[in-house]
């Protein structure tokens, strides 16, 4: 009761302030018991759902022995007071042997006291001709309408009250109520819902009370649970196994939980997704879909599935729905799986009319994203936000429509992550998470007042190795690092420090150390992200990528931070090198004309840039004599090149042509570049259920060698200094774990 106590419900006829512990009918205040009124408030609280009679028992009479008769009676009385709704039935239906449910259309109102009472006061001064005092009117003005009241019981007041009252300024205030997208998320208060690291997907039930979630065991493993928020209670309702959960949903009147996984999925490749639901508190789950390829969003009444599926043969990703029992499928719209739709997950707008979504386009930034609503009865998509998203996750609309929630991260972003994001009705584009990174699945509760979400950090070390026996490590420095989706980078300086990008400060910047980690120097302070940096030969130039202009390009500064300047005014610049004479920097681009990463260079004295391949190509390192570039690029026999298989290749500078390639493994997502180790050998990084290798591929050889064999744990990045003596690797954990967000006054 406490918790209600700014809380008011209206159903039909009826308005039932909790605080004041009053029920309207219409201006007319209706007489009920004291524990007459307690049951009615549990009851329309828990809107649509079975409320137990022990339950009942348990908080009406808490300090009495009674038994389920006096329940009874109690609900006996508040029929007949209540009376029947519209179609003859009466509000509070008996579950057999179970309890009772509320079967009313329940709307939640957060109000002030004062409007409430102004609402009922209006009413009944209309009646008699009274007016309002100026009294009432000024506290009035201090008071924030809520917009469901307002709209539903003051409409057709305001033109009287303005006419009879003089109120109008007041009541017009009211009337207008602030929007969602304006008044939630401005201030957030955060807490963590779980502590084991192991979290994949998550989402809050409808009443916010309830947080069902999909975890991973150490041997690959995934199992769904539920608990509850407030006492951590928790029931795993499918068991391990192997299988990738991509989804978890709740059904609109929280008894459900539909989720989105591929079975085997080291077998089945994640080829087919299949939907299944199961009931709340456990039970046999059923496939309801398949060939499903996101979460699935329910419509605001329950009877249909929203989802992405993508068409192989027809190379092109829908936007499909069905009926709850999966039947009845049709696509609304569709797009070539070049520019696909994300199957990140997708919302339904609470009036059912459209359903929001991200897809893929290539665009200012080079390959990104961007928000699409899409009309259902149609199938007309409209761009939401002008923003230039990098990535868009999981999203779910505010309660009244106004705007839509997710987790993003865009090329303002200035630690190359993502951020909890909310967008208005009318594009505009704000950031709520205050800090919160790594965030990979989120949902509001129904009344937009919180979130669940996934929050994602490493807790990492440094260290250092020296030849020849590079088993042999030290711990340099202990990082807690926040989820980076650009490559950090980190490199030996030609004195043998170290210079990498760190978050360190909240902010993604260039810092400096010595070899042992003492000395710590931040190089870079703008609020854009600043990572990747590689020093000159002769120690004076440091380069790095920054996203300064809204794209990732190349920057240049001298060793001490100072004389910071753009280089390139491209796409998607990745891998710099800098060539031992100090006159050119290497690099890889995105050309959007054609939507492929290239090799280039360029001077450092003129700016000129030259082109060097015409195939794709991925994670350029320069060798530190400068003679040859180990890259990414497509398996070459004779004079036909695969882009479809990327081998580990070897450029040669000087004849501008690949003299020999690897079966290594081809790392797509970044984060694990290729480095030279001397001049005569490649090494790179290999991960298999968080086992790592740290492999060495001589030139000369077609048998690559293991240097380190760390199980049980990931690297993130490595760096050899230029004579291949010496090493350092940041090594550590990702962790992923669900937490609430509260949107606080």
């Amino acid at each position: 009761m406490n918790g209600q106590n700014k809380v008011s419900y209206s159903f039909g006829e009826y308005l039932l302030e909790v605080k004041e512990r009053r029920l309207w009918k219409e201006s007319e205040v209706i007489p009920l018991t004291h524990k007459a009124f307690e049951t009615l408030v549990i009851l329309v609280s828990n809107k649509g759902r079975v409320v137990e009679k022990d339950f009942l028992l348990d908080k009406v009479w808490a300090d009495t022995f009674v038994g389920e008769g006096t329940v009874a009676q109690n609900i006996l009385t508040l029929r007949k007071t209540l009376g029947n709704l519209s179609d003859g039935r009466p509000f509070i239906e008996t579950v057999p042997r179970v309890g009772y449910r509320f079967v009313g259309d329940v709307k939640e109102v957060v109000a002030d006291d004062e409007i409430v009472i102004l609402e009922h006061k209006v009413k009944t001064e209309i009646k008699t001709e009274q007016s309002v005092s100026e009294e009432q009117a000024i506290a009035v003005r201090q008071t924030q309408a809520t917009k469901s009241l307002l709209k539903n019981k003051l409409f057709l007041a305001t033109a009287t009250v303005l006419a009879l009252a003089g109120v109008g300024l007041a009541v017009r205030y009211a009337f207008f109520a602030e929007k969602f997208s304006f008044s939630k998320f401005n201030k957030i208060e955060v807490k963590k819902l779980t502590s084991e690291g192991n979290i994949v997907r998550a989402a809050i039930s409808p009443d916010g009370k309830y947080l069902t979630f999909a975890a991973k065991r150490d041997n690959g493993d995934q199992s769904i649970s539920v608990k509850q928020i407030e006492n951590s209670a928790m029931v795993e309702i499918i068991p391990p196994e192997k299988q990738s959960v991509i989804g978890v949903t709740f059904s609109p009147d929280g008894t459900q939980i539909y989720f989105t996984t591929y079975k085997n999925p080291s077998l089945t490749g994640l080829s087919m997704g299949q939907v299944f639901r199961v009931p709340m508190l456990g039970g046999t789950p059923r496939e309801i879909l398949a060939d499903v390829d996101s979460p699935v969003s329910i419509s605001p009444d329950g009877k249909q599935l929203a989802f992405i599926r993508f068409l192989s043969n027809e190379k092109q990703s829908a936007l499909m729905i069905s009926n709850i029992e999966g039947k009845d499928e049709k696509v609304i719209a569709s797009r070539n799986m070049s520019d696909s739709f994300s199957s990140a997950g997708l919302g339904w707008s609470p009036d059912g009319k459209k359903i929001v979504c991200a897809g893929y386009v290539t665009g200012e930034i080079g390959r990104q994203m961007e928000l699409l609503s899409v009309d259902i009865a149609t199938g007309e998509p409209k761009t939401l936000s002008k923003e230039n998203w990098h990535w868009i996750g999981q999203i779910d609309w505010l309660k009244d429509g106004s705007g839509i929630v997710f987790p993003g991260w865009n090329s303002r972003s200035g630690n190359s992550t993502d951020e909890i994001w909310m967008v208005t009705n009318d594009g505009v584009a704000k950031q709520i998470s205050g800090g919160i990174n790594g965030v990979f699945s989120l949902n509001l509760a129904a009344d937009s007042n919180s979130m669940a979400a996934i929050k994602t950090d490493r807790l990492t070390d440094f260290w250092t190795a020296s030849a020849p026996d590079f088993k042999q490590t030290n711990k340099i420095l202990q990082n807690r690092a926040e989820f980076n989706l650009s490559t950090p980078g980190i490199n030996w300086t030609p004195d043998k420090k170290i210079i990498f990008g760190s978050t360190f400060n909240g902010n993604l910047d260039i810092w400096k150390m010595n070899a042992d980690g003492s000395e710590r120097q931040q190089l870079t302070t703008d609020k854009a992200a600043d990572y990747v940096p590689v020093v000159s030969n002769d120690g004076q130039i440091v380069v790095f990528v920054s996203n300064r202009s809204g794209r990732e390009n190349l920057w240049r500064m001298n060793a001490d931070g100072n004389k910071q300047e753009q280089l390139t005014n491209e796409i998607n610049i990745s891998s710099p090198n800098i060539s031992p004479d100090n006159k050119w920097v290497y690099y890889i681009s995105l050309d959007e004309k054609v939507s492929k990463y290239f090799l280039k260079k360029i001077s450092l004295e003129t700016k000129e840039v030259t082109q060097i391949t015409s195939h794709q190509t991925t994670l350029a390192s320069l060798s530190p004599d400068g003679k040859f570039i180990a890259c990414y690029f497509p398996e070459i026999k004779g004079d036909v090149f695969n882009e479809s298989a990327m081998k580990l290749s070897i450029f040669s500078v000087e004849a501008g042509k690949f003299i020999k390639q690897f079966d290594a493994p081809f790392n797509q997502n970044r984060v694990s570049p290729i480095q030279w180790k001397g001049n005569q050998s490649i090494s790179y990084l290999t991960s298999v259920n968080n086992n790592t290798k740290l492999w060495e591929q001589p030139i000369n050889s077609d048998k690559p060698n293991v240097i380190l064999d760390l199980p049980h744990t990931s690297v993130f990045r490595f760096a050899w200094s230029s004579d291949g003596n010496n090493l350092i690797y940041e090594k550590g954990e990702t962790l992923n774990d669900a937490i609430l967000i509260n949107s606080a006054k």
